[in-house]
């Protein structure tokens, strides 16, 4: 139940085993294991201990509940070997019923808070550390009467600030006398929110800086997190109560930086662990920051016989075709130009002839795997999908697939906290509406003009592209995407290839690389999302080409960009593991409840439109601008288009291209209204949709 470290190279972690006894455990700092020669070691007297701290090297704290249950305990132990300090032993405290948070000011002086002896108050008591005892001289402090206190933070010698929450739930923080356990001279208990929000851990990033976490008891989807001032314990000035994506409740929190802390705890609904880094002063995520865009390279494909050619670090998932129920976890940070800090990557995930219909899943490594999907496909397809994936435990992203698979990784670009372009590059703006920059088709059919009418053709004849043919677009100074920009947000949509084939877009002038960005079946629409990097050639600049293996047209449209060196936008946050906020399909099969069951049964008809709440669910904060989501079709009763937008009026454009009976995703960055919602258009037919959160831009 905590852990606590007396140097760099040991820790010390208290719980309670199977049988009900406390125990304590030296662990290696660097591994998590046992340290050597070290074992679990059993607290004879005590029943659980819940809190433990280690106020110098050869010294810790551990606090808990006695073996009856009846009254709280503090013991003095080794930090290398867990057991009771020598000659010492387990101290009752009277008129505490239980400690379940331990803080020290001082490497002679600690604090201990939790639940009063009539279990209806809360209470705080110091502690000697060498010993365990009461402090000479001082006692139980009764705090509140209505609360108990479950976390604990000392930021000075003079200065501890508590946290809890009451009988109806409300959050509440006050701010302590380290010295005496009182509440400090002047100051009083503070309610931090009248919500159901339970605040079980505090700490401090500076003297004038602690963050607390909890959860929101209302809503099993959100943690809570909130900057507090330490001398008086009310929330910092100028902010709020935030809610924090990807975890459920995060019950523990250190702050290793004065500008931000890690807080840990169950993921979204308690389906795994999360671990997440947030602002010390806000208590919002730490954004990701601006892209980086790289020309395109696989950097996966478990394919045996590696048929991509693959070598060195790219040769990774050689021979290692994804087994049902299967994880492939891949290197990415610190490889193929991506920086060892980046938070994010952008990649292109196609499964390969999958043994029967099934989905792929990517999700940041180390983190539970979401209820999410990536790529839906049929058996034998070869489909792929854009993913933007938040980089998990050892610089890696995991790929899990329901039915056995191959699967082809390419890289295109990264978010980190400085774009290589420069500062003020990599900050994405969206185009509202999206734009149409060409369709090959002949006759004209999406009504292009100016600059747009580049793949019309002579007398609108069209310019179809032939089997290993490429067409130029020139994506800068048209539909708003100014000269420079770093790289633009496309859809590709191939429209009626002669044979199954594939399209490679890259920056004009750049070696064709060995990616595939849209794969086909002959005779079929389909599409997915792009986004490639603008060529900087003196003759191609802001230009982009596509080549496709076989015969076909193709229809573009570009829906935003990234700025260049000294520009202005937006910075990218991933929420981690996906979070679904919207399931139109009756009987709730994604189980969803609260807010998130807003679209169920709502199956969206012919040329009709979905609203969809964004802003505040999956925790997306209220000033997001765009939100990046995977939008998944689900059986449509005849082939059809999905335009996603704001509001009104809605663009000339696809996002989507469904066949009749199809489950077919992709990934869309739409702009938000100025309510927090998007809005999904059905062209023709009746079709569900399932949505799901990646991140934001704000």
């Amino acid at each position: 139940l905590g852990v606590a470290c007396s140097s760099a190279t040991q820790c010390l972690s208290v719980g309670e085993n199977a049988a009900g006894d406390a125990v304590a455990v030296p662990l290696d700092p660097a591994t998590g294991a046992v340290s050597s020669g070290q074992s679990v070691q059993v607290i004879a007297g005590a029943g659980s201990l819940d809190s433990v701290v280690c106020p110098s090297t050869n010294e810790c704290l551990g606090v808990g509940t006695s073996s009856s249950q009846s009254v709280a305990v503090a013991v003095p132990l080794d930090p290398a070997t867990g057991a009771i300090t020598n000659g010492q032993g387990v101290q009752s405290i009277v008129g505490m019923a239980t400690l379940a948070g331990v803080a020290c000011s001082s490497p002679t002086q600690c604090l201990g808070v939790g639940e009063g002896a009539s279990h209806a108050d809360g209470g705080s008591v110091p502690l000697d550390p060498g010993t365990g005892a009461v402090a000479g001289g001082q006692g139980v402090q009764s705090i509140s009467t209505d609360a108990v206190l479950l976390g604990i933070a000392c930021p000075s010698a003079t200065q501890c600030l508590a946290v809890g929450f009451g009988a109806d739930q409300p959050s509440v923080a006050v701010p302590l006398d380290p010295a005496t356990g009182a509440i400090a001279s002047g100051e009083s208990e503070h309610v931090i929110s009248p919500a159901r929000v339970a605040l079980g851990s505090v700490a401090c990033a500076s003297t004038t800086q602690c963050l607390a976490t909890g959860n929101d008891g209302n809503d099993p989807s959100l943690a809570s997190a909130v900057p507090l001032d330490p001398s008086t314990g009310a929330v910092s000035s100028g902010q709020n109560v935030e809610s924090v994506p990807g975890a459920g409740n995060l019950p523990a929190t250190t702050c290793p930086s004065p500008t931000e802390c890690l807080a840990a705890g169950s993921a979204f609904y308690a389906q795994g662990s999360a671990v997440v880094t947030l602002n010390a002063a806000t208590a919002t995520l730490l954004p990701s920051g601006p892209y980086s865009p790289l020309n395109p390279v696989r950097i996966c494909d478990t394919r045996a016989g590696n048929p991509s050619g693959l070598n060195g670090a790219a040769a990774q998932c050689a021979g290692g075709t994804v087994p049902a129920g299967g994880t492939k976890s891949i290197d990415v940070a610190g490889e193929f130009g991506v920086p060892g800090d980046a938070t994010a990557v952008m990649l292109n995930v196609t499964v390969v002839n999958p043994q029967r219909p099934g989905f792929l899943s990517a999700f940041p490594s180390g983190a539970p795997q979401p209820g999410t999907s990536s790529v839906n496909y049929a058996a034998g397809d070869v489909v792929g999908n854009l993913v933007e994936v938040g980089i998990g435990t050892n610089g890696n992203v995991s790929i899990s697939s329901s039915a056995a698979a191959d699967i082809v990784v390419d890289l295109e670009g990264y978010t980190s906290s400085a774009a290589s372009g420069g500062a003020g590059a990599g900050l994405f703006n969206p185009l509202v509406p999206t734009g149409r920059l060409c369709d090959t088709r002949p006759g004209n059919p999406s009504n292009l003009s100016g600059g747009d009418a580049q793949c019309n053709g002579p007398a609108n004849a069209g310019e179809t592209l032939t089997a290993g043919g490429t067409q130029t677009i020139q994506v800068s100074t048209n539909n708003g995407v100014p000269a420079g920009a770093t790289a633009a947000v496309l859809n590709v949509s191939v429209v009626n290839p002669a044979r199954s084939g594939y399209v490679t877009v890259y920056p004009e002038g750049a070696d064709r690389p060995f990616t595939a960005n849209v794969n086909y079946q002959a005779g079929q629409t389909t599409g997915n999302r792009v986004v490639v990097p603008l060529s900087t050639g003196e003759t191609s600049s802001g230009q982009v080409a596509l080549f496709s293996s076989q015969a076909t047209d193709v229809v573009v449209d570009v829906s935003g960009y990234y700025s260049s060196v000294g520009g202005s936008g937006s910075d990218y946050t991933s929420v981690g593991p996906p979070i679904r906020i919207c399931d139109t399909r009756e009987g709730n099969p994604s189980t969803l409840s609260g807010t998130l069951f807003q679209c169920v049964g709502k199956t969206i008809g012919p040329a009709t439109t979905l609203v969809v709440n964004v802003a505040q669910l999956a925790a997306t904060p209220a000033d997001a601008k765009d939100v990046v989501v995977n939008i998944t079709a689900v059986n449509p009763t005849v082939n059809t288009f999905l335009t996603v937008f704001p509001g009104s009026p809605r663009p000339v454009a696809a996002d989507l291209n469904p066949s009749a009976g199809e489950i077919k995703g992709n990934l869309t960055i739409a702009a938000l209204s100025a309510n927090g919602t998007i809005s999904i258009y059905n062209n023709s037919g009746t079709l569900d949709v399932v949505v799901d959160v990646l991140g934001w831009y704000s």
